[in-house]
């Protein structure tokens, strides 16, 4: 049978009362706070040790990106427009890194990929090559 917990106990205090053989055990959980705590410090530290880039975002300009799409160098790539209709458009992705030669870098049997942004005037003829891309993902922002 569970108890509701007394006025002076706080919330997330639970009261379970068993009954076998006539023995009562009455056990009260309390989630520490201090633990609670560590938990939540622990969950967010694994957190961003996974989510966060290997590789910092590189802003890329009008001319870097528009070799990187005559290169053909271009992985993932999201065209983020925005409602207000601004003279420049937000564009951001990834890149695969490539050595001296030119040629992709492969590491562990998959290339390896870089984040870009890049904030430019979306003109047809790039706009045309970006549309292109299998791995585009177009975006509307209403802001």
């Amino acid at each position: 049978m569970v108890d509701s917990p007394p006025p002076a106990q706080p919330v997330w205090c639970v009261t379970f009362t068993v009954s076998r053989e006539n023995t009562k055990w009455e056990r009260r959980c309390y989630a520490a706070r201090e633990t609670l705590r560590l938990l939540v410090l622990a969950a967010l530290i694994g957190w961003f040790v996974t989510v966060r880039p290997a590789h910092p975002t590189q802003k890329l300009s009008q001319a870097e990106l528009m070799q990187k799409v005559r290169s053909n160098l271009l992985g993932r790539v999201e065209v983020i427009y925005t409602a207000k209709g601004g003279p420049t458009t937000l564009v951001q992705g990834t890149f695969y890194e490539t050595d001296a030669a030119g040629q992709i870098v492969v590491k562990n049997g998959k290339a390896t990929e870089l984040p870009f942004t890049a904030s430019v005037y979306l003109r047809e003829e790039l706009e045309v090559k970006l549309l292109a891309n299998k791995n585009l993902t177009v975006v509307e922002r209403r802001w």
